[in-house]
């Protein structure tokens, strides 16, 4: 489905419609690991111009960013830092900017999408949209100028 080298040359990521991602050492022409996590067949893949990041995409809607020091480390069954979301279709494309900073997606759904690599940047956006409240372990929605807080023990 998509195939995309390391920035140094020493290892590719191939997509395939089982879902998977295989990790290849372009040296060997081994397989080093086999990454799964998407819910359909994985239709993109992209290692980040540093080489510390790979992004994966699939039918399911979802970007899948992975640790490529975890992924390397044939001991340690690799899991996705971050599930990114957003797009209602399959995703035909990922990429990263050329300082790595940002996930650039393009969807059957007719948009393109700019994820941060970050949670940090992550958790900003989300102050930014909805008022935090630090004293509870969630975010609240936001009010109208001219309602009430509601109190914990009042029914919606």
């Amino acid at each position: 489905m998509d195939a995309y080298p390391s920035p140094d040359g020493h290892y590719a990521a191939s997509s395939y419609t089982d879902g998977s991602i295989l990790i290849w050492n372009l040296l060997t022409d081994q397989v080093v690991t086999t990454l799964t996590g998407h819910k359909g067949p994985a239709t993109s893949v992209a290692i980040s111009p540093d080489g510390k990041w790979l992004a994966s995409a699939g039918n399911d809607g979802e970007i899948l960013l992975w640790a490529m020091n975890k992924i390397l480390q044939p001991s340690v069954q690799a899991q996705p830092y971050l599930r990114l979301e957003g797009h209602t279709g399959r995703i035909h494309s990922v990429r990263f900017d050329p300082d790595s900073q940002r996930v650039i997606t393009a969807s059957v759904d007719g948009t393109v999408r700019i994820f941060p690599v970050t949670p940090e940047e992550y958790l900003q956006e989300a102050k930014a949209m909805m008022k935090y409240r630090p004293d509870h372990p969630y975010l609240e929605r936001p009010r109208k100028s001219n309602e009430s807080p509601r109190k914990s023990n009042e029914r919606k």
